[in-house]
């Protein structure tokens, strides 16, 4: 259960642990695990800051650049390195559209931060921002856009989960089981996107006339 907001109580030992934790731009970052509560709120206060400082800097920077530079500047700034603060890492990818829930990346301890980046990377190239946040995904690209999506998405997934010796074949079995699971919702949406195609054709074809 919660402890409060940002921070997560486990049971560990007979003992109660608490741990930091901040969410953004599909990226769940954790802090080491705390038998103080302070300490916790301590660390937590450390994962917004470096939420806050990516944000601050300008948008012309990559990511991946503006990420490295806050995690070492603030962690540097409060006398702490990456491994001292035990930060861990993992990525949720949001595919709701095919899948009807979030795909989840392996789980990156402070020593794999650049691999996490490099991950983050590649999952975001391939997966897009369409559709992400508010409207769903058909409100943006047409159907067979988010098909070549899925698509390039699974391979990349599957890559990022071989660098772990992950089965590649039985995990592109779980994805094809999972995708198919969600078939019969994935034709309504495109059902619905079509409609809404043959109206705005109509609309445009009497406003021409």
């Amino acid at each position: 259960p919660s402890a409060m907001v940002g921070i997560t109580r486990d049971q560990r030992r007979q003992q109660q642990c608490y741990t930091a934790q901040a969410a953004f731009e599909w990226f769940c970052f954790r802090g080491r695990q705390r038998r103080s509560l302070a300490q916790a709120i301590d660390d937590h206060m450390i994962l917004v800051s470096i939420k806050l400082r990516v944000r601050q800097n300008p948008d012309g920077i990559p990511f991946a650049d503006r990420l490295r530079s806050a995690v070492h500047d603030v962690l540097t700034e409060n006398g702490q390195n990456l491994i001292d603060f035990g930060l861990n890492m993992h990525i949720s990818i949001p595919t709701y559209h095919w899948i009807g829930r979030s795909l989840r990346s392996p789980y990156y301890s402070s020593k794999d931060f650049d691999l996490a980046v490099d991950a983050w990377v590649r999952l975001r190239a391939a997966r897009g921002q369409f559709g992400v946040g508010g409207a769903g995904l058909l409100f943006r690209v047409a159907p067979h856009h988010a098909d070549q999506i899925w698509e390039q998405l699974c391979e990349v997934f599957v890559e990022v989960w071989a660098q772990r010796n992950v089965d590649s074949a039985r995990l592109r079995a779980q994805l094809l089981s999972l995708s198919r699971a969600r078939a019969r919702h994935r034709e309504r949406l495109r059902e619905w996107w079509e409609r809404i195609q043959m109206r705005q054709e109509e609309r445009w074809q009497r406003e021409a006339a």
